[in-house]
């Protein structure tokens, strides 16, 4: 029978989640190191590219203050894509807009350290269409500090650049554009769904515990405010995210 670990994670903004996911085989009872890699990889399997973007985004972008912009082509820079692609073949046009948004931020990185900005940044690349799910033009979503938010609309040169500071959830939460981000990516072998900056702190991970109760839900811990909660599946792992109000920090 599997053991079944509950992981928290603690993001700057008060936001908090918790995984419950199952070890497929029990962790060896000798060795801290190789039990913490069998649990580790146990976990990494069971959390999906939107739980990581979650966290990434409440522990180093804050609602009110930093910006989401979204990058699209025009007809002059869709052009160029479709040379640089080579094909009019959806995952080359997609793989050269990748490469696109990879020089884009290196000219953004040039000049914030030209002005001494410390760039802090995530990003996806996407050619879906948010409503329907089908192909769409390829187009950048960008998530970056306020600092260099007027470097990046002068940088991008293929077409419009939208800004909008960014709109969080309960507690400042941004796990709703974290999500609304992963679900425009689309999967090609080997490609990375999202891109950080690599100067971006990461959530605080607690000691996983072992669960005393495999089959039971997630709990919100009292003095807390749920925020989101995924579907409960028999054997399948469980994920909970919750805000930590500043004045019930004790509670919690």
């Amino acid at each position: 029978m599997p053991e079944w670990y509950i992981s928290t994670y603690r993001c700057s903004n008060g936001i908090e989640e918790k995984t419950k996911y199952p070890v497929p085989d029990p962790a060896p009872k000798e060795g801290a190191r190789k039990r913490e890699r069998v649990i580790r990889r146990a976990e990494k399997g069971c959390t999906e590219a939107k739980h990581e973007v979650t966290r990434q985004l409440n522990e180093n972008f804050r609602a009110g203050r930093d910006y989401h912009i979204t990058l699209e082509y025009d007809r002059e820079g869709f052009d160029r894509l479709k040379k640089r692609a080579g094909s009019l073949r959806h995952d080359d046009l997609l793989l050269a807009a990748d490469r696109e948004a990879v020089n884009f931020i290196r000219r953004v990185l040039r000049e914030c350290k030209k002005l001494g900005i410390e760039l802090r940044y995530l990003y996806v690349v996407s050619d879906k269409n948010g409503k329907t799910g089908g192909y769409a033009r390829p187009h950048v979503h960008l998530v970056v500090c306020r600092e260099a938010v007027e470097i990046c609309l002068r940088k991008w040169g293929s077409g419009k650049a939208r800004e909008s500071v960014l709109y969080g959830g309960r507690g400042g939460d941004l796990g709703d554009l974290a999500s609304y981000m992963i679900a425009q990516t689309r999967y090609i072998r080997n490609r990375k769904k999202y891109t950080p900056s690599r100067n971006l702190r990461k959530a605080l991970r607690l000691p996983p515990i072992k669960s005393k109760s495999p089959e039971a839900e997630l709990r919100t811990p009292e003095g807390c405010v749920k925020i989101w909660q995924a579907e409960s599946r028999g054997g399948r792992a469980q994920h909970l995210r919750y805000w930590r109000p500043p004045a019930d920090v004790k509670k919690c």
